[in-house]
């Protein structure tokens, strides 16, 4: 067994088969995901992460005669590189991620900042609803956003780039997909990281593990400070995240310098080549599999989805500290309709009706009855 890099003597379509399938996977994920997720979060991100960014590309590179778990380089885990890699992603967090996302907040806007806030999809969810949005943000996204970016678009462009241009590139476009301009930096820092671990590797895996823990890590800092990242952090309490998560980010290097297998996959090096199904029973199947998944997931939390799709069709802006009485007061009769909804004592069109009303007032900037 010797270790392959993900871009050499690895069974690879033409340029135009990865680009449709990376294109289709991003545009489905884009028109279809966003309306998924906007009925229910975390049911919509499960199915969209797993179907766009997984199974539509495995579909096409498989017709193509390509096995999609040895292209993108899943074929090659290793507990210790794994390992390694959940290391590296935690203590970028600290390091780099949540540092760049300090300056960012106090470059850009508050209003702005306020805009894409990611921690706003950890807000108001049922108990079953926080299970799958965490889940998802956890183990979904990581696991699915690598083999699409990592394993297939950074495979292809490192076949025909040099390896710091395909490198950037991927992490440019792994930044934009995420739509939040504030976030920009941060999202390009840890997609090189990302990269450059499953470049260095030849397994998607590290990559994956660093990814996951990059996005546990955040949550917990959601949770345990009230805020995302380094958001309401003082420049100190900054300053020291960057000196431990980069002493622990040398000392890992260091580590890798001297024991170079710690991170690397042997994996067998001849091509595999798969046969073609046929397509339309491919499809439709995998439709099927997908409007079926999306059904029970949402099914278990369906009081949840009427109220997340209510609030998207009625959506109302966080309220300001400063807000008058009076709109605080509707504020709270409308959380009051929320929490009858939920309870199964009130429908959806009830609860739409009055965020309609509130929604209204408060663009007319008329203080609501």
């Amino acid at each position: 067994m010797e270790s392959v890099p993900l871009t050499e003597e690895r069974p690879s379509p033409s340029g135009a088969v990865s680009g449709i399938a990376i294109v289709l996977a991003l545009g489905t994920f884009v028109i279809f995901g966003t309306v998924l997720q906007a009925i229910h979060p975390g049911a919509g991100l499960w199915v969209s992460e797993v179907f766009c960014f997984v199974g539509l590309p495995a579909l096409i590179l498989r017709q193509t005669g390509t096995s999609p778990v040895r292209l993108v380089g899943l074929d090659g885990f290793l507990g210790r590189s794994a390992l390694l890699g959940a290391v590296i992603g935690a203590a970028n967090v600290f390091a780099w991620a949540s540092p760049l996302a300090w300056v960012c907040e106090r470059v850009f806007p508050k209003s702005m900042v306020e805009r894409f806030d990611q921690a706003h999809v950890f807000e108001g969810h049922t108990a079953t609803g926080m299970v799958l949005v965490l889940s998802a943000v956890s183990l979904a996204a990581p696991f699915c956003e690598e083999l699409l970016f990592r394993g297939l678009l950074q495979g292809a462009l490192v076949r025909r780039l040099a390896v710091v241009p395909a490198l950037l590139l991927t992490a440019i476009v792994f930044a934009a997909f995420h739509m939040n301009p504030v976030a920009l930096v941060p999202l390009v820092q840890v997609g090189l990281l990302f990269g450059v671990l499953a470049w260095r590797s030849g397994s998607v895996w590290p990559g994956i593990c660093a990814h996951a823990a990059n996005n546990i890590t955040s949550t917990l800092q959601y949770f345990l400070t009230g805020h995302e990242g380094a958001e309401g952090a003082t420049p100190g309490e900054v300053a020291s995240w960057f000196a431990v998560g980069n002493l622990v980010l040398a000392g890992v290097v260091v580590l890798v310098w001297r024991r170079p297998q710690l991170l690397s996959s042997p994996r067998p090096a001849e091509a595999v080549r798969v046969a073609p199904g046929d397509t339309k029973t491919l499809v439709r199947g995998g439709l099927a599999a997908m409007l079926l998944s999306y059904a029970a997931l949402v099914g278990l939390d369906f009081r949840g989805a009427q109220v997340n799709f209510a609030e998207q069709l009625a959506w109302l802006p966080k309220l300001p500290a400063n807000a008058s009485p009076e709109r605080k007061a509707a504020r709270a009769r409308l959380e009051e309709e929320r929490k009858k909804l939920l309870a199964g004592e009130s429908s959806f069109s009830a609860y739409l009706e009055v965020r309609r009303e509130q929604q209204k007032a408060e663009k007319g900037n008329e203080e609501p009855k």
